[in-house]
């Protein structure tokens, strides 16, 4: 696990590499370091949607609740983008309106607005 946080904190990293890590920290329910790790990631790839979205997801079940709308305000712009160029790509305004994950959210007046019932 040090030799991950070193690896991610590297300037140049290939996002693959954080991405990697990522998934490793998730399995080992390390949360704190995939929080940094993500938070590194969506610096990495900052138009990739998934990535804003998964950090939502992460900071949602967390219990940061402002973070997690701001990464998903972020996630479901950039997918409303994305689908106006490639309307077969992934709809994560779809997505979030089932995902569970977002359950903590739900409640809040700012997710009903963003993620509106169908």
């Amino acid at each position: 696990a040090a030799v991950l946080e070193r690896m991610v904190k590297e300037p140049h990293l290939d996002p693959n590499a954080v991405l990697a890590a990522a998934k490793v920290f998730a399995e080992m329910r390390a949360w704190p370091k995939l929080e940094t790790t993500l938070e590194r990631l969506v610096k990495v790839l900052p138009d990739e949607p998934e990535t804003w979205y998964d950090l939502a997801v992460l900071k949602s079940s967390i219990g940061k609740q402002t973070e997690g709308l701001a990464a998903l305000t972020r996630a479901l712009d950039l997918s409303a983008k994305r689908l106006e160029t490639n309307p077969a790509a992934s709809n994560l305004l779809l997505m979030a309106r089932t995902d569970q994950r977002f359950n903590p959210l739900r409640p809040l007046p700012g997710f009903q607005k963003l993620v509106p019932p169908p």
